[in-house]
């Protein structure tokens, strides 16, 4: 949310009188994508070296975050309901906001069904059986008491200790310039998104993964390399990722609401039959559909 948003959240729904701030900039002073920070895309080998560095106990939710692409958030907000071990998929209906309470998510791409590797699978299903909270409506990733676990710790302390003992704290020029930052938990769905893009995956699928309303967002979130789709180090970073995560490249996403499921379905159906008949015309053969 940015700085527009929020005022007009306030003017709509708080009562705030005062005038947005934001309106009153002209379109060049405005902040641009140009003005994000860098982004921090893991490649396979940082990613396992980050994995392996992890406490035991939070091993799991970040196996979820990596292969899903999931936010914090959402991660957190899983109940085992959500998770069908035997059909292999997770669902995300929910997040857990920073008080602790499940709220649904906002939009209907946010609310989707994904499915996930037998290896992650096989590791859900070792910590469930481990886990004192297992019944239907618990939170997949709790306490000990069984109330959800605090945003600030997991993306914050937990996440600091892996990546100080992955080495792969914050890189420096010899200015003290950061020209590498270091990984946050935002750079799991980030390196996850660019090593589908890079591996061949359609933009418009991988925003359907990620629940992004607009393919905009996901193109934002990902490499530039990646999203040119071209060259040796996209390629080598895309295989290594895919390995890494053990990711099959099955390409669906189900939407919890079924009537836009089936109109997307129908237009990735749609897309995939174009581009088999441009492939085959380049290739000098003629498509008859």
């Amino acid at each position: 949310m940015n700085a527009s948003s929020v005022f007009t959240y306030a003017a709509r729904h708080l009562g705030h009188a005062g005038t947005n701030p934001v309106s009153l900039l002209d379109r060049v002073e405005r902040p641009s994508s140009d003005d994000e920070k860098p982004k921090r895309i893991l490649t396979g080998e940082e990613l396992a070296h980050l994995l392996g560095a992890l406490d035991d106990g939070y091993r799991a939710l970040f196996d979820v975050a990596a292969e899903t692409g999931a936010r914090l958030a959402e991660t957190l907000g899983l109940i085992w309901e959500e998770v069908d071990l035997d059909a292999e998929t997770v669902t995300f209906t929910h997040q857990l906001d920073r008080k602790g309470q499940r709220q649904r998510l906002k939009t209907k791409r946010s609310r989707r069904c994904l499915e996930v590797t037998p290896g992650l699978v096989s590791k859900l299903r070792a910590y469930k059986l481990a886990s004192p909270c297992s019944s239907p409506h618990d939170l997949v990733f709790a306490s000990r008491a069984g109330t959800g676990l605090d945003h600030r710790n997991i993306g914050g302390r937990v996440l600091a200790r892996a990546v100080q003992r992955a080495g792969l704290e914050a890189i420096e020029d010899r200015h003290g310039v950061v020209v590498q930052p270091a990984p946050t938990f935002h750079a799991l769905p980030h390196s996850h998104a660019s090593a589908l893009i890079a591996a061949g995956w359609d933009i418009e699928e991988v925003s359907a993964r990620l629940g992004h309303t607009s393919v905009a967002t996901t193109q934002r979130s990902t490499s530039t390399s990646s999203t040119r789709r071209g060259g040796r180090g996209t390629a080598a970073t895309a295989w290594q990722l895919c390995t890494a995560w053990r990711l099959l490249p099955r390409k669906r996403t189900r939407f919890v609401d079924a009537a836009e499921h089936r109109c997307r379905w129908h237009i990735c159906l749609a897309r995939e039959a174009l581009w088999r008949c441009v492939a085959t015309s380049r290739r000098g053969s003629v498509c008859l559909g």
